[in-house]
């Protein structure tokens, strides 16, 4: 239907609308009945009595669905800019308390694509793409064409929208985006970056400031190809926007117990089941604003207070995961971050026997994250006396953000580490990198031997999933499975992953 024929439609609607069905109709109808007894008879009469409830509630019915009206979705399809769109989205989440978002979706290197396909071909692949991301979203969902190389997603606004929720919907997108495009009699492989952005991450949020947010997700995703997906966070420090809590302000959030932790699953690729959980550090600053790590671990470390922190996380971790298996949640392992500072403290061990004693917690059921530089201290005999002892105590010990090419077994630390905790960047897009993949079984023939498992981090997509579990990688941890959450939130989700494990990839190992 032509756009003016529809809104002009609409616009008879919305003028009728309030007229057939509010206190005039109601007052005038018993006068309408009468006077077509008059002028028609009984037939007249009994047509009007039972035609006239009829009509209302089909007109009322044929309304559409959306309770902000007409108006709002004749506003949206009639905004001049995308940005103006958005806007709209922003004022109808605040009005109706809901929340929205925007995503970015553009290929990777698109001068390069266009100069490899050329213009004609390259317009092509941005009106599949378009019509692939509008086949996917939600009915309420818009989707415009911004410039000649993205494509944008105002999202409608919904009861909860939380990042796990809107990372659902940008992995569907790069799954309706994966298959090649048909070009030239053949098919093109053509890799997408996804920028996203929630309204609720973006301070004083309007349709332009929620669209830079967006362009800065994209902006980042595009810088690691092919084909990431990254999402904004305003509370994170990005491209100067957020400035950085004082030391003093840092301070003061430890001395008011604000920093606690947050959760995230890891799963067997075996099984599915969930085989540990991992602690991560979060600011609580003020009513509103979740901090994460990048906004107060390095001010932290210049002054030597990240034991601290430490301390803090592993109380409020121990403490929640007892309640959680008194609770009967089943979570094998709890993971624990130590710092290099922490790890130099000497009566470390001590400290932590004393502090799962006090939880009640078995040693062998806690993991404890020690960072890769630690590696490079291959004269710490201290240090190496204090892993001695953890591992003795029953501790796992994992290797975190492992990012090397080739492993030494030889190193002196790794006579104790029972798991070697891959970087993002060594498991990202795996499933479409060979050299990746030969590197990484080269890794576990080397690890497997000697007892030590692979956890791969940061994995985003089911394909990733998929190819790590068959190449022989025992777990993986990212936005896959979940999003870090807080206690709560992280509970539901454990009690619920029975019932969706059906969700996760069918996966084995090769061989």
């Amino acid at each position: 239907m032509p756009l003016r024929l529809r809104d002009l439609i609409d616009d008879c609607y919305e003028r009728l609308y309030p007229v057939l069905t509010g206190p005039p109709m109601l007052a005038f109808l018993p006068a309408l009945v009468l006077a077509g007894y008059w002028l028609g008879g009984e037939l007249v009469l009994v047509g009007l009595a039972l035609g006239s409830p009829v009509i209302l509630v089909l007109f009322g019915l044929l309304r559409p669905g959306d309770e902000d009206g007409l108006r709002t979705e004749r506003r949206l399809r009639n905004s001049d800019s995308f940005s103006d769109m958005l806007g709209t989205m922003v004022q109808l989440a605040a009005q109706s308390s809901r929340h929205t978002g925007c995503l970015l979706i553009a290929p990777d290197e698109p001068e390069a694509l266009r100069a490899r396909l050329g213009e004609a071909e390259f317009t092509t692949v941005m009106q599949q793409i378009h019509d692939r991301v509008a086949s996917v979203v939600r009915g309420r969902d818009q989707v415009r064409r911004l410039g000649e190389d993205r494509i944008g997603v105002a999202m409608a606004p919904v009861h909860r929208l939380s990042h796990g929720n809107a990372l659902h919907l940008a992995n569907r997108l790069h799954a309706a985006l994966e298959p090649h495009f048909p070009l030239g009699g053949g098919g093109q492989r053509i890799y997408v970056a996804i920028g996203l952005a929630l309204a609720s991450d973006v301070e004083d949020a309007g349709g332009g400031a929620l669209l830079d947010a967006a362009e800065q997700a994209l902006a980042l995703a595009r810088k690691h190809p092919p084909g990431a997906l990254r999402i904004y966070a305003q509370r994170a420090p990005s491209g100067g926007r957020v400035d950085l809590p004082q030391l003093s302000d840092i301070l003061a959030g430890l001395d008011r117990s604000e920093f606690t932790p947050w959760y995230q699953p890891q799963i067997s690729t075996d099984t599915g089941q969930v085989s540990g959980i991992e602690a991560l550090a979060r600011w609580h600053r003020g009513k509103d604003t979740i901090m994460t790590p990048a906004g107060f671990v390095g001010a932290l470390e210049k002054a030597g207070q990240i034991p601290r922190l430490d301390e803090q996380i592993q109380i409020r971790a121990l403490a929640q995961w007892a309640n959680w298996q008194a609770s009967g949640l089943d979570i094998p392992q709890l993971t624990l971050n130590l710092s290099s500072q922490t790890l130099g403290q000497i009566d470390l061990a001590q400290q932590l026997e004393w502090t799962f004693d006090q939880f009640g917690v078995e040693p062998g059921q806690i993991c404890l994250d020690l960072p890769y530089a630690i590696a490079a201290q291959t004269r710490a005999t201290e240090l190496i006396t204090t892993l001695a002892r953890l591992h003795q105590m029953g501790c796992q010990l994992d290797l975190d953000d492992f990012s090397a090419s080739a492993f030494d077994p030889e190193h002196p630390f790794h006579e104790h580490i029972t798991r070697l905790k891959l970087s993002a960047n060594l498991t990202r897009n795996i499933a479409r990198d060979t050299a990746a993949q030969r590197r990484l079984t080269d890794l576990i023939e080397t690890c497997e031997p000697r007892g030590i498992e692979i956890l791969a981090k940061g994995v985003e997509t089911p394909e990733d999933h998929a190819i790590l579990a068959q190449l022989g990688c025992r777990h993986i941890q990212g936005f896959v499975v979940s999003a870090p959450m807080a206690g709560p939130d992280c509970a539901r989700w454990l009690a619920a992953h029975g019932t969706t494990r059906a969700d996760l990839p069918d996966v084995g190992r090769l061989g």
